[in-house]
């Protein structure tokens, strides 16, 4: 085994386990998220059982696209799933900026915040699912203020802060197309085509 195969089957392992951890996730999830989880959770599974197909059958390029292909589509699938998001949060309502998580990735701290509101006569406190990062959620949120946001009707945890697609989420759909025109690339280079 070359190098370049133990940290294959490094980075599949470690795939494989986060893979793991998003499917459990998404069994106990009971909101909206489920559907995240498991992509994600999938996404991730993917990784491994096709790097070991490109070690098994002796190819490098499989080996390669096997890594980049799930996370283009891991990539691709987060866009549409907040486009997704979008289209389904139709109903402004009131509510209650209530606290945030906080997250610090390597020095960039990021923030999901929890929003306390109530539709139907129940009260409903949820997480936002994508982050902000700590400067814009400053500049756009204070805990303890009343906000308009937009809900899922027919699933009232579901809800979007402003009504259109971050600019994260576009560069994490052209990196996810990138990704996937380069895996493409590999595939094509590597087929051999006789003409006559």
């Amino acid at each position: 085994m070359t190098d370049g195969h133990a940290l294959i089957l490094f980075i599949s392992g470690m795939c494989a386990l986060l893979g793991i951890g998003f499917l459990i996730i998404a069994l106990f999830e009971k909101t909206y998220k489920k559907a995240f989880f498991l992509g994600w959770g999938s996404g991730c599974l993917a990784i491994p059982m096709l790097a070991a197909l490109g070690i098994l059958i002796k190819s490098e390029r499989l080996t390669v696209v096997s890594l980049f292909l799930p996370i283009s589509f891991i990539l691709i699938f987060t866009f549409f799933y907040q486009v997704y998001s979008q289209k389904r949060c139709i109903l402004p309502i009131q509510a209650k900026c209530t606290d945030f998580i906080e997250t610090n990735s390597r020095g960039i701290v990021s923030r999901n915040p929890k929003f306390t509101y109530y539709y139907e006569g129940r009260e409903i406190t949820s997480t936002l699912l994508f982050p902000y990062k700590k400067k814009v959620f400053d500049k756009l949120l204070t805990v303890g203020k009343t906000y308009t946001i937009h809900i899922d009707p027919k699933n009232p945890t579901r809800y979007v802060c402003q009504k259109r697609v971050s600019a994260g989420a576009c560069i994490t759909l052209i990196t996810g197309i990138l990704l996937l025109l380069f895996c493409i690339f590999i595939i094509s280079t590597s087929m051999d085509i006789s003409v006559g």
